[in-house]
This record gives C-alpha cells, sequence and structure tokens, in this order.
C-alpha cells in the first residue's frame, strides 16, 4: 500500500492546496496500480516530525501495511535537515520507495547529497519567513496598526488601525464587571452562551481543527467555527489579555491602542481574579497516575482527575462534563479503584495475553528489548545526523559556526539517551505506564450497569484487553478482542476469555 502523505502550514494562495495534493497522490497510486492511504497534516510545519498524521504513518511503516510512500514535493515531507534524516532512515529501515510527483526516487548519493542541500534551503526559508512575519507585525504595532484579524472588542478601520467595535466592546465591559461581582469564568461564559452572543469565531466561516494535547492519543477534532461556544478560558483570556486597558504588547514592548476599559479597572477585575482563587479553600495536589492516558468511549475525549481533601469527589471524569451542551453522560470512575486496576494489568502481566494471541503482529515480546532496542535506534540516528554535518562542513556547504551549536544538541541527546538506556537494565521495576500502555478506554453501559475498562498496549494497537465491573466494582469478566475503532490491518481475532482467579476470589476488588 502507498502513503500519500499531504500537508500545509496555512492556507495561503501560494502552497499547493491539500486537495489538489491528494487530488494527484490518488492520480499516481492509479497510475502505477496500488491501493492508497491518505495522510493530511494541515497547519503543521514541515520543521518538527512531531505531526499526527505524519505519526500514524511512522507507525503503519513499521506494522509493514505501507510499503511505499508518495508525496507532492520534497518540502511538504520536510523543511529541516534533521527531520530529513530522521525520516529517510526510517524508511530506509524498512525499505520504503519514495516517490515525488511522478517519480520513484532512486536514492543514490548524488540524489542524497541534493536532498540535503534542498532541507538546508528548505528550512533557510522557514527562517526567513519568520523573520519576515515578526518584522511585520513589529511595524504594524509600532504603527498601531492590526496584524491579520484583530481582537474581540476591536475592528481594523479603512487604514488597519485599531478601531474599537462598539457591540463587542459592550460585551467585554459586561465580563470585566460579572467577574468583579464574583462569577467564575465558566459562569460567565454560560451566560453569554445562553444569551446567544456570539464569538469571534462565530462570525468567520469555515472549520477549525484542534489537537487533544492533554492525551497521548492527541486526537484531531474538526469543528464548524459557527457552532463554537464561549468557554471558560476565552473569557479568562480576555480578562488577563492587556490589550482591553490600552495596552499592546509584542516582544517585550508596549504599544498603545484604544482602551475598552480603564487601566484601574483593569487592574482591579485581575487583582479579584487572584482573590477568588486565594479563597477557593485549601489546594489539592494529588499525582493522576493516569492522566493523559484516559479516553472517553462515548464521545472520544480524554477523562481527567478530580478529588478534594474530604474525597467526596475523587474520580475520574470524562471532560464534556465540564460543559453541559456537551456532557456525553459517561460515568467517571473511582481514581484509587482505577489505578489500582491498571498496576494490577501491569504488575501481573495481563498484557502477557495479547502478546500471545497476536504475536505475528510484535517484533519483540520483551517490553525492556523494545525499549532499549527504540533508543538504540535513536542513538544510530543521532550519530548519522553527527556524520552529515561533519560532511556539510568538509564540504563546505555549511560552516563550523553553523554546525557547532546542532553537534553539541547531538551530544547532549546521546548523553541522555545513554542515561536511560542504563536506568532501564539497572532498575528494578522495569515495567511503567509509558512503555506499556498506550490507551485506556472507559465507557459505562447504562443498559448493563457495567463498566467496560480497556487498554491498548504500546505492543499492538489493534488488539484491546478489556475488563468488566459492575458500578459497585465487582469483577465479572475479562477478555481479549479485536479494536474495532483500528481502520487499518485489522486483526482476525474472535474474543478470547481471560481467566482472572485473583480477580474471581477477590470479586470486590477495591472497596469504597
Amino acid at each position: 500500500m502507498i502513503a500519500i502523505y499531504c500537508r500545509i502550514s496555512k492556507d495561503r494562495k501560494k502552497q499547493i492546496s491539500i486537495d489538489a495534493q491528494t487530488k494527484k497522490g490518488i492520480e499516481y497510486a492509479n497510475s502505477i496500480g496500488k491501493e492508497y492511504k491518505i495522510y493530511t497534516d494541515k497547519g503543521f510545519s514541515g520543521t518538527t516530525s512531531n505531526r499526527p498524521s505524519l505519526i500514524q504513518l511512522l507507525k503503519d511503516i513499521e506494522s509493514k501495511i505501507i510499503t511505499d510512500v508518495w508525496i507532492y514535493d520534497q518540502s511538504r515531507l520536510e523543511r529541516s535537515i534533521e527531520v530529513k534524516l530522521f525520516l529517510f532512515t526510517k524508511f530506509k529501515k524498512f525499505n520504503i520507495s519514495v516517490h515525488i510527483f511522478n517519480t520513484l526516487l532512486d536514492v543514490d548519493v548524488q540524489t542524497e547529497g541534493l536532498m540535503n542541500i534542498l532541507s538546508i534551503v528548505n528550512g533557510m526559508f522557514v527562517d526567513l519567513t519568520k523573520e519576515k512575519i515578526v518584522n511585520a507585525i513589529q511595524i504594524n504595532a509600532e504603527n498601531g496598526k492590526v496584524h491579520a484579524l484583530p481582537p474581540y472588542g476591536y475592528n481594523k478601520d479603512v487604514n488597519n488601525k485599531f478601531q474599537i467595535n462598539t457591540e463587542e466592546a459592550e460585551i467585554i465591559k459586561e465580563i470585566f464587571s460579572l467577574s468583579l461581582s464574583g462569577k467564575g469564568t465558566n459562569s460567565i461564559a454560560e451566560i453569554l452562551t445562553n444569551r446567544g452572543v456570539l464569538t469571534a469565531y462565530n462570525k468567520l466561516n469555515g472549520t477549525l481543527t484542534t489537537t487533544n494535547r492533554n492525551n497521548v492519543l492527541k486526537q484531531l477534532k474538526t469543528i464548524n467555527k459557527k457552532e463554537i461556544r464561549w468557554s471558560g478560558t476565552t473569557v479568562l483570556h480576555i480578562i488577563k489579555n492587556p490589550i482591553y486597558k490600552g495596552i499592546r504588547v509584542f516582544q517585550g514592548i508596549d504599544y498603545k491602542v484604544p482602551e475598552i476599559v480603564s487601566a484601574d479597572y483593569w487592574q482591579l477585575v485581575n487583582d479579584n481574579l487572584v482573590r477568588n482563587r486565594n479563597n477557593s479553600g485549601k489546594k489539592v495536589t494529588h499525582n493522576y497516575k493516569l492522566k493523559g492516558f484516559l479516553t472517553c468511549s462515548k464521545c472520544g475525549r480524554n477523562y481527567y482527575g478530580r478529588t478534594r481533601v474530604n474525597k467526596r469527589d475523587n474520580a475520574y471524569i470524562c471532560s464534556s462534563k465540564r460543559y453541559k451542551h456537551l456532557n456525553c453522560n459517561n460515568r467517571g470512575i473511582n481514581i484509587p479503584f482505577l489505578e489500582s486496576l491498571t498496576d494490577y494489568f501491569i504488575n501481573e502481566k495481563q498484557y502477557q495475553y495479547i502478546i500471545d494471541n497476536a504475536s505475528y503482529l510484535i517484533k519483540e515480546t520483551d517490553n525492556d528489548v523494545l525499549e532499549i532496542n527504540t533508543l538504540k535506534d535513536k542513538l544510530i540516528e543521532l550519530e548519522n545526523k553527527r556524520s552529515n554535518l561533519l560532511d556539510f562542513i568538509a564540504d563546505g556547504i555549511i560552516s563550523k559556526n553553523d554546525a557547532k551549536i546542532k553537534l553539541q544538541s547531538i551530544n547532549l541527546l546521546e548523553e541522555e539517551i545513554q542515561s536511560k538506556i542504563k536506568f532501564i537494565l539497572n532498575s528494578e521495576n522495569k515495567t511503567t505506564y509509558k512503555n506499556i500502555i498506550s490507551n485506556i478506554r472507559i465507557e459505562f453501559n447504562y443498559t448493563y450497569n457495567v463498566y467496560c475498562i480497556s487498554y491498548i498496549t504500546s505492543f499492538n494497537d489493534k488488539v484491546l484487553f478489556t475488563y468488566v465491573f459492575d458500578k459497585m466494582y465487582k469483577f465479572i469478566e475479562s477478555y481479549v478482542s479485536n479494536n474495532e475503532l483500528i481502520e487499518y490491518g485489522s486483526v482476525n481475532l474472535n474474543i478470547i476469555d481471560v481467566p482472572n482467579e485473583y480477580l474471581i476470589n477477590n470479586r470486590y476488588f477495591y472497596k469504597k
């Protein structure tokens, strides 16, 4: 199968659109008679490999789902020599054929050198573009002009200068007034939403794609801008933004703009925010061990921990509960219970059932070996980077001064990786959440009044290990099954019951 990888930083007229890239990629795949899978990163820079679809592409390459990669041009894949070296090392390791536009790439020494030069040029283009943008924003700030869209409460006049939007300015003043009266930011957001006050996004067309950074899966979500509601976070940003007292801050320098509230009043409201926090009671510091690992099976949002000193609240709950209009009604789950169950899953090596029943998809069954091999691969990549940099210096492509910082960075990363390898080899407790668990899906089935808790491991995301407990946390059953949410490379695996003698003998695994 050939991967059609498409990327665009922003919707700019001079860039080839995602649709145009996709269309060309499909035409090429059809012309060579290959099935294809499309990977799209919209709004992500080519200077980093931390892109959701690119990460998924690399996982599919490692799973041997993908054998070829197509890109419109090299800049769509990367704009950095470091990213280029990382990706092509991975491609070479898994014998991936790379196709650019209408051509299968023959990566010989000469082509490799030309591609490295192009990567450096692409990186310079990014740096120059950033510098131009910064300069343009600074010039606009000095002249009192708006750059791109003005903040809520302002328009731009015919000269692109800040102009107060009288209707939105009244909403800004109301937000400050409600906050000073003791209303919380979420309550203010609810008041504005219920009254039908339009957000800044509601006045724009199109969609907005966001990444859930609170979850290890980093899911992408696309919503219509017309449907975006007021949130407590938006209200808080408005209250704390100094632009509403007439100060626009750019690179540590204050520039004057028309004020909507006085500086004294702005300070009074912001001081009141601090007082509200001071009056909120004793601060609870809790180490939520499963933070970032939990996903709601009903709505796909992350679960977050909430606890109090008196333990009246002591549960992981779906983040949709923060907003009445989004609440999916999935039930929260007791923190000590879920953390104890997860410790049991790891310490009793319940994940071995996944390995035993889907071993043909797993290269190594020993988790420490997996971890150490991954780190060793990174050391090889760093050594390749160092070697290439030294070649560039010798060939006069880059100067010693330019390469010095990059070489120092490589040395530091090597030391860090060596320390990690040493820690794994010497550690008494070699199993941790991060190197075994990829994600935990939570669902409460109201028809049967049971919790279904499904573990996805780093070994194989196509297989689930599921526990079923009743609402009093009494154990019912456990089993291994297919992960039906995985679209490609599904496993032909029937449900396999897992005997859990300890859980059967201690059916009330956790008592409140």
